[in-house]
């Protein structure tokens, strides 16, 4: 009776890992795609408080901030998106940012109102997220380090994010006076995403550029380049036409002459 209760008990045993394993092996093979983190322009879309930068949109939607004297003072703000594609069963998200600190200062950071984690506010469960911390890397560039992550209460069912998605905003004042031009970019040692059952991964990365231009200096608009092209062959379809109108009336006269 002993030998057949133990023998029921590692049968038991034998099935529950056998089940931890399996998941363990789904969760993997859900995140074998890695995820991409980048960092884009949204322009003043739902802050527009904290974005005093020139509003043209020119680069929104990209991963470009691109902004000129003539539209942007010094000491204007901007802020970008930090954004996740491509992701399944997110529980929790570290991120290393590296900035040229003698073009652009810190200014804030926060969790927009349809952020990843959304539904954990909503819930009512603890959000883990401290403060947005800084290193020195050397003279001129500064490494931006935060995180967040998420506790599910013992009676509630498990929940993960999964697709695409904004984790955080970073607003970022300019404070070099015209002539600046700097990538914004991914630390990969201080970047991760976490996964259900504790699995880490460092995610597929895309940096940002920042340019700050004086007017003199600003590139021309397809639009200008395109008027620019049409007037070019109107003047040489003109000027075609014309000579051709002049051969014409020379041609005529030497006949008549003739």
């Amino acid at each position: 009776m002993i030998k057949k209760k133990i023998r029921i008990v590692g049968i038991i045993l034998f099935l529950l890992i056998a089940a931890a394993i399996y998941s363990m092996q789904q969760a993997h093979t859900l995140n074998d795609a890695s995820a991409i983190i980048s960092l884009t322009n949204p322009g003043p879309d739902g802050y527009p408080v904290k974005w005093t930068a020139s509003t043209n949109p020119r680069s929104f939607g990209t991963s470009d901030f691109i902004f000129y004297s003539n539209e942007t003072s010094v000491d204007s703000t901007f802020f970008m998106n930090v954004s996740i594609n491509n992701v399944e069963n997110l529980m929790g998200w570290g991120i290393g940012i590296v900035y040229d600190k003698t073009i652009l200062s810190y200014s804030s950071a926060w969790r927009p109102s349809d952020h990843v984690f959304r539904f954990v506010e909503d819930k009512g469960w603890d959000i883990v997220a401290p403060d947005v911390t800084f290193a020195d890397i050397n003279a001129t560039h500064k490494r931006l380090m935060w995180g967040c992550a998420y506790i599910i209460p013992e009676e509630e069912e498990s929940w993960t994010f999964n697709g695409s998605g904004t984790l955080c905003q970073i607003q970022f004042k300019i404070i070099k006076d015209k002539l600046a031009e700097t990538f914004i970019e991914w630390d990969q040692e201080w970047t991760a995403v976490y996964y259900y059952l504790g699995i880490k991964q460092i995610p597929t990365v895309k940096n940002a550029y920042f340019k700050y231009f004086a007017e003199a200096s600003r590139e021309i608009e397809p639009i200008w380049i395109w008027i620019a092209t049409v007037a070019v062959v109107i003047i040489v379809v003109g000027t075609i036409v014309l000579n051709y109108k002049i051969k014409s009336k020379k041609i005529s006269k030497d006949g008549k002459k003739g």
